[in-house]
């Protein structure tokens, strides 16, 4: 008996199918959000990680700008065109008397550009201790009106990648409440010297020391 014989006609009708049903295949998957291609947000982060995890999901080369501010005052850093890192504002705020009162942020020098490079490479690998359900109103975690608010812009377009909100030291003070502003629902224990070192990266001497200080005895 002889072989069956597979025209090369036949073997076109068979490859196309195979494409086809590879199409079919993709097409029904759901698409991404649009969105959350700018969440910038772990995954999972809704569902509560046991252990450390990562606060951001983007790595200092996709930052373009960071205003930190504390309290009344920000300071802003961003790239100049060769992609370098610049102390763009100093330290202000508006006083009592309405008029905006300048002050020297990082000290009396500001940083340089591999300073600034440098802290934004350990924020955007932040941890935070764990993740927590909010169980009283926001204003009872400091977190309402925070005193400190860090937003981290796109390089490519300038959209937010994320924005931070810092409320209240926990009882410890060794961690801050905090949210991110994309996940309103779940509040994020990180360590205070993670904020604080980015504070005194604007702020220099003025920043919060990063541990508790010792009572005097």
């Amino acid at each position: 008996m002889s072989r069956p014989t597979f025209s090369r006609r036949t073997f076109l009708v068979w490859v196309l199918l195979l494409v086809a049903v590879v199409a079919l295949v993709q097409t029904e998957r759901t698409p991404p959000d649009p969105h959350d291609a700018h969440d910038h947000g772990p995954e999972g982060l809704d569902d509560l990680p046991e252990g450390r995890f990562p606060v951001f999901a983007f790595g200092e080369p996709e930052i373009g700008s960071v205003t930190v501010a504390w309290k009344s005052q920000h300071v802003d850093f961003e790239r100049d065109p060769d992609g370098r890192w610049v102390q763009a504002s100093h330290a202000h705020d508006h006083g009592a008397d309405g008029h905006t009162h300048h002050h020297g942020g990082a000290g009396s020098e500001s940083p340089d550009a591999a300073q600034i490079a440098e802290q934004f490479e350990i924020t955007a690998r932040m941890l935070a201790d764990r993740a927590i359900n909010p169980d009283r109103p926001m204003v009872e975690y400091g977190l309402e009106t925070p005193d400190i608010l860090l937003t981290f812009r796109d390089r490519l377009n300038g959209d937010p990648l994320a924005i931070l909100r810092v409320g209240d030291l926990l009882v410890t003070g060794y961690a801050y409440y905090t949210v991110l502003e994309r996940r309103p629902n779940r509040i994020l224990l990180i360590p205070r010297y993670q904020i604080n070192l980015l504070l005194a990266l604007a702020f220099g001497d003025e920043a919060p020391s990063l541990v508790p200080e010792r009572a005097e005895t």
